[in-house]
């Protein structure tokens, strides 16, 4: 085995997952490109996509769905983008393991989320939007605090072990009258 197909699956296992995926009934057109460079084991997805629902003279219809999630297991982050239900939509994203940028304009929905260790954030839209967004994940600086600040807005993104409720939901009732 040469250099070269040593490195490769090297610089997979480093990404761990570059996920997509697509379907629905109607005029569909995309195109794509997958850099995968074993020098700095990186991998780079630019996706276009440009689709329109119209039903089918056989016995399946399904409006659009298409998906695209980049994974980086070693550091335990993720970003996740997925257009549901689309009438129409037009997507251009760049899609790196720690960022994602997209422009996105669909009649459907979107979920958009990113998860680091501490850290998540999810956004959700359901109608007529035009999106621009970039989404990096970095190293954090973790900064000592003098008291443990409860987790104020909840996310339905659960982790196996952690409650989403708030922190005053969890306590014991109090004895107090």
């Amino acid at each position: 085995m040469d250099s070269a197909q040593q490195q490769t699956p090297r610089a997979w296992s480093y990404c761990h997952s570059c996920g997509r995926w697509h379907l629905g009934s109607g005029i569909y057109d995309s195109d794509e490109i997958l850099n995968l460079e074993t020098k700095n084991k990186s991998i780079r997805l630019q996706k276009s996509t440009e689709a329109e629902y119209q039903p089918t003279t056989f016995n399946f219809s399904s409006k659009w769905v298409q998906g695209i999630c980049s994974k980086d297991k070693k550091a335990g982050t993720a970003i996740h983008k997925k257009i549901g239900d689309a009438v129409s939509m037009k997507d251009d994203t760049t899609a790196t393991k720690s960022s994602m940028a997209f422009e996105t304009s669909f009649n459907g929905s979107i979920h958009i989320s990113a998860r680091a260790t501490g850290t998540r954030i999810s956004e959700d839209y359901i109608g007529v939007f035009n999106l621009m967004e970039k989404i990096e994940i970095g190293k954090a600086v973790n900064v000592p605090t003098a008291t443990p600040v409860p987790d104020w807005l909840p996310c339905p993104f659960p982790e196996p072990g952690v409650s989403t409720q708030p922190s005053d939901l969890q306590q014991s009732p109090s004895s107090d009258p």
